[in-house]
């Protein structure tokens, strides 16, 4: 875990090893990069990867949060997955491999 920057700018990197499967081939790594605050505005930026090598699939994950009024806020994400049917990040036959998910925010206190 890093932050550095005036700390606008957040590196997180993982390694897993999973010792429990066959082989001892279960190794993962995990890395996101973010961009707290974009230069002049109030918006966020990230992206997150994730991959396996004991069958080297995984997923790529970008995202984007901005404000719109006060209390009010909208976030977006893009997440990819790569690999053949049947690994870990792609279990199913699908050809679906990228999405888009849409969330808005409406905060406040009592």
């Amino acid at each position: 875990f890093w932050e550095g920057l005036d700390p606008t700018l957040q590196v997180q990197a993982e390694y897993l090893f999973n010792g429990a499967t066959a082989g001892d081939k279960d190794h993962s790594v995990a890395v996101g990069v973010a961009l707290k605050r974009i230069p002049g505005t109030s918006c966020k930026i990230g992206l997150q990867w994730m991959h396996t090598f004991q069958d080297n699939s995984g997923n790529v994950v970008l995202g984007f949060n901005t404000p719109l009024a006060d209390h009010l806020s909208l976030s977006l994400a893009i997440p990819f997955l790569y690999g053949e049917v049947r690994s870990r990040y792609v279990p199913t036959a699908t050809t679906q491999r990228i999405g888009l998910a849409v969330s808005v925010e409406l905060s406040g206190s009592y």
